[in-house]
């Protein structure tokens, strides 16, 4: 039978646990501003990445943002999105809408392996 000092103690581990998790996990606030600084990083690196030259990238990395940085990137996203529901209303055929896909999206998965094998020889080389 738990005691009123054990309920205690049970919310003071409760109390405990929770500011452990806030200790290790990211807040809503951490994410927004970590949003907010990935939008402001992208939109100076777009208007002049020159000023980002020089620095290492321990100081500044793009990873992760290409996709806001890249125009074309994002125009092929939208091309490929819009090809692929145009595809999907006209043809019945699920295998005939992958490769459409496919077709698509194989310039995205090319830089995907390119990328990949990029980060695997500059982590073991």
């Amino acid at each position: 039978v738990a005691t009123p000092k054990d309920n205690h103690h049970s919310k003071n581990n409760d109390h405990d646990n929770t500011l452990e998790k806030q200790e290790r996990w990211y807040g809503e606030s951490d994410l927004y501003h970590f949003k907010n600084y990935a939008r402001q990083a992208s939109k100076l690196f777009r208007h002049d990445a020159s000023m980002f030259l020089g620095l290492s990238e321990e100081e500044f990395c793009i990873r992760g943002l290409e996709f806001r940085i890249s125009r074309e990137r994002r125009e092929r996203t939208k091309r490929a999105i819009h090809t692929v529901l145009a595809a999907q209303s006209k043809i019945e055929d699920p295998e005939k809408i992958a490769t459409v896909s496919k077709v698509m999206t194989s310039g995205a998965r090319q830089i995907a392996v390119t990328t990949g094998h990029e980060d695997y020889h500059a982590v073991y080389p």
